[in-house]
This record gives C-alpha cells, structure tokens and sequence, in this order.
C-alpha cells in the first residue's frame, strides 16, 4: 500500500483508488495497521492514506 519512500516510486503515487477498491472491514483492518505504523514511524504519507 506504500511504496518505498523515494521519488521514483512516490513521485504521481496516489493510493486513493486501492483504499477505495476495499470494503469496509478491510478498511478497518487497514486503518488499525496504518495507526501501528504511525506509533514508529512519523512517514507523512501514513496519514495522507488515512486521510
């Protein structure tokens, strides 16, 4: 769901259609794993996928 953190690979990247492609529980499954993330990582586009 996130590509590694260079511009080759983020430069255009959007995850907005695959976070929309997902239903609800694995949106919730997704949301829990995005929030373990972000207690060690401060990576900006962890939030902008929550977003």
């Amino acid at each position: 769901m996130l590509p590694p953190s260079d511009y080759f690979h983020r430069n255009g990247f959007s995850n907005a259609a695959i976070i929309e492609s997902l239903s609800d529980s694995e949106r919730h499954e997704v949301e829990m794993r995005l929030i373990k993330m972000l207690e060690e990582s401060s990576e900006g586009l962890i939030g902008e996928t929550m977003y």
